[in-house]
């Protein structure tokens, strides 16, 4: 029986090769380069390591945290402010305030004609009456001022601004400031019944708004972080202001424990050591 013929055509077997028609090297020379995949053909560069020589002790790309740098103020060419900068600050302010509200207590006595040495609690309510007003007028009004902020402020190269933009206060802002540091205090301080609890209370919150400020990458204490604000200081400013405060700190204090009670004792002798006597008794 006659098998009929394969339609395939002729069936190469493995050991054979087609054979070459003329033509087909120039065909092949003129037909265009294969695509070539470029994620399929790429291979790794000569200048790695193969991944026979890594080892898996740890990762491939170590990754350290950068270190902290200096916190940055939101006022371009101004730095955070440290903490004995702003005490020293505070320290002189205080004490202005201090001098301005006695010379007004003298010139209400002087006015009214009244002798508060029989009245000393009606004379501790118009002191405290008396700084508590120069006390928002003084810090208020400045720390919303142009310059930002008040002279033991500006004597140590210091400015208060806003913590968004670095501009200045507003009035809202400022008072806010106020009544978290503890201002409106000085007028309970001064009645007779609250004063030495108020006075305890007093520096237990200045304590705590130096802790936190000290606890805060900005110098943001809590009255700071409420107001919205921070206090800046010049990038390049000397500290020829801090010597002069710490100056006028010390020779305050030299003349308030030592010069003043030898002119007192000069002046009055036995009157002084007796009213010492009295204030000893009391204590």
């Amino acid at each position: 029986m006659t098998q009929p013929p394969d339609p395939g055509g002729p069936r190469l077997e493995p050991s054979e090769s087609p054979t070459a028609e003329p033509g087909d090297d120039q065909a092949a020379s003129d037909a265009p380069p294969p695509t070539v995949n470029p994620v399929l053909s790429w291979t790794p560069s000569s200048s790695l390591p193969a991944a026979s020589d890594q080892t898996t002790d740890g990762p491939i790309v170590s990754w350290a945290a950068p270190a902290a740098g200096p916190a940055v103020a939101p006022v371009q060419g101004f730095v955070m402010a440290g903490v004995g900068s702003r005490i020293l600050a505070y320290l002189l302010d205080t004490i202005l305030i201090g001098i301005l509200g006695g010379v007004l207590l003298g010139i209400a006595i002087v006015a009214t004609g009244r002798s508060f040495e029989t009245e000393p609690e009606t004379a501790s309510l118009l002191y405290g009456i008396l700084t508590l007003g120069l006390e928002f007028l003084y810090f208020v009004g400045l720390w919303t001022s142009q310059r930002q902020a008040t002279l033991g402020m500006r004597l140590v190269s210091l400015r208060l601004a806003r913590a968004t933009d670095g501009e200045g206060l507003s009035i809202g802002m400022a008072i806010l400031r106020f009544v978290v540091m503890g201002f409106p205090l000085t007028l309970l301080g001064s009645l007779p019944v609250a004063g030495v609890l108020v006075s305890y209370a007093y520096f237990g919150l200045v304590v705590f708004l130096l802790f936190t400020t000290a606890m805060s990458p900005l110098r943001q204490g809590l009255h700071d972080r409420l107001s919205g604000s921070v206090v800046v200081r010049p990038a390049g400013a000397s500290n020829r202001g801090t010597i002069i405060g710490c100056a006028l700190l010390s020779a305050l204090a030299i003349g308030l424990l030592v010069v003043l009670p030898i002119m007192l004792v000069m002046a009055l002798g036995p009157e002084f050591r007796e009213i010492l006597s009295r204030i000893g008794e009391s204590i």
